[in-house]
């Protein structure tokens, strides 16, 4: 169990790069997959947590809100500190629609609100807290859901219907213009939580898969690299693909078009013993995943300090490297920081028993 969470912790940590990166300006790399990847391992993750004690779950909807608001709890005052960052980096500004965005991220519901200004405001990447919020809400309901799986093939089943399910709401939003919002297609299907929550939801069926695979993963080594060269391509082609297809087909390629390769990746960092993996398998990689959490909260506010800063000192062609090599120094340092701030206050409530 210790390697299988070593090696998803690294996987946190390419995902978080391949969101820092596409923020700090370098167009190869898109946020979008590493949102995929982090909805797909939290299914995953709360699948092999959650399914051996399915059936001690009660489900109401009070309890389960309070489950929500429990699984942020640890983030919240960081997300309140950022914002508040953000909130002077916009100057301050009093108008009645930034008042009222800022109550929205303060209560983390700015997800449901299909304009950008409102989900994308201040703190740009809080949408995506806010949008775990609500999947928390239902993720127990989905987990009972997932648990009444007799046999595997029931289980590809439900994943198939479901994936289909997320691919026909995609085409069908992406060839109807609904005047919601600036860019229907783009929120529904990219920041709006039931949407995502399929995604969850695969995540979850996933994990069920690999609960049942788990005593028959006799891959061989050989066998096991090749995997993971395939599922190395298949990122890099699938990136290439969502460039070509961005502005086309808004209602696929943000969530649905990664989503089959978020769970190809989940599982084989899960259960693969290859040579790809034991060279990610490192110290870097490892840290970095730890810090994920608040790292990812914490990059896009530093990012858009540096870009002002950088821009009024004219350092033209230099300011996307010389942004993104301060803004991962930074970004690390403050959230080690919050790292042993939290490590520091949990102490302080272990009683001494000694």
């Amino acid at each position: 169990m210790k390697k299988q969470i070593e090696s998803l912790q690294i996987l946190r940590a390419i995902a978080f790069l391949e969101i820092f990166l596409g923020h700090c300006g370098i167009t190869f790399f898109t946020g979008a997959f590493g949102v995929s990847i982090f909805i797909v391992l939290s299914g995953f993750c709360m699948a092999l947590n959650y399914l051996p004690k399915a059936d001690k779950i009660s489900l109401s909807p009070v309890s389960n809100i309070k489950y929500a608001l429990l699984k942020i709890k640890k983030l919240y005052g960081l997300h309140l500190v950022m914002l508040v960052a953000a909130f002077l980096l916009a100057q301050m500004p009093t108008s009645v629609d930034a008042i009222k965005r800022l109550v929205m991220d303060v209560l983390l519901v700015q997800s449901l609100s299909p304009h950008s200004a409102d989900f994308f405001s201040y703190n740009g990447v809080a949408w995506y807290l806010s949008t775990y919020l609500f999947i928390c809400i239902f993720s127990l309901y989905v987990i009972k859901l997932i648990s009444k799986c007799n046999n595997k093939k029931m289980a590809a089943i439900g994943g198939i219907f479901v994936y289909a399910v997320m691919v026909l709401i995609g085409l069908y939003v992406s060839n109807r213009p609904i005047a919601v919002g600036d860019n229907f297609a783009f929120w529904f299907t990219y920041i709006f939580p039931g949407y995502r929550l399929l995604e969850f939801f695969l995540g979850g069926i996933l994990g069920w898969l690999y609960l049942e695979f788990e005593q028959e993963n006799h891959v061989g080594k050989i066998s096991a690299t090749v995997l993971e060269i395939c599922a190395v391509i298949l990122f890099v082609v699938v990136i290439l693909v969502f460039h070509k297809m961005e502005g086309v087909y808004d209602g696929l390629c943000y969530t649905a078009l990664f989503t089959p390769i978020s769970l190809l990746l989940v599982a084989v960092f899960a259960g693969s013993k290859g040579l790809v993996m034991k060279l990610l398998n490192n110290p870097v990689f490892l840290w970095l995943g730890n810090l994920s959490t608040y790292t990812f909260l914490i990059h896009q506010v530093v990012i858009r300090w540096l870009q002002r800063i950088l821009g009024n000192l004219y350092v033209g062609k230099y300011e996307v490297l010389l942004v993104t090599i301060l803004s991962f120094t930074i970004t690390a340092a403050v959230a080690m920081l919050v790292q042993y701030i939290g490590k520091t206050k949990n102490r302080k409530y272990i009683p001494n028993i000694n």
